[in-house]
């Protein structure tokens, strides 16, 4: 992450056990690749960018919205794909 800004959300990655990610929030810019991030417990920790990672907000809007859709409710079999089980009884497939 090398674009952040002040009171952006982001995620700190804790090398110092678990979680492995805190959520803070940008304090401040400490130089060009690192910044100042406060926790919601008011600890601040400064961390390099590669560090950070954007963490969604309630105001977060996708780019883009992909369609959710369940293959099962649209019928979900190619009428083209043979099925599996053609030409198979139970008896043939169990060894003797």
């Amino acid at each position: 992450m090398r674009q952040v800004e002040i009171v952006d959300s982001v995620n700190v990655s804790n090398y110092s056990g678990w979680p492995k990610w805190i959520p803070g929030t940008i304090n401040e810019e400490a130089g060009p690749l690192s910044a100042r991030i406060k926790f919601k417990v008011g600890t601040v920790v400064q961390g390099h960018h590669d560090q950070l990672a954007a963490r969604p907000t309630e105001s977060f809007k996708p780019a883009v919205a992909l369609p959710i859709t369940n293959p099962l409710e649209q019928g979900g079999v190619d009428p083209e794909m043979p099925d599996v089980n053609d030409g198979v009884t139970v008896e043939e497939s169990l060894p003797l």
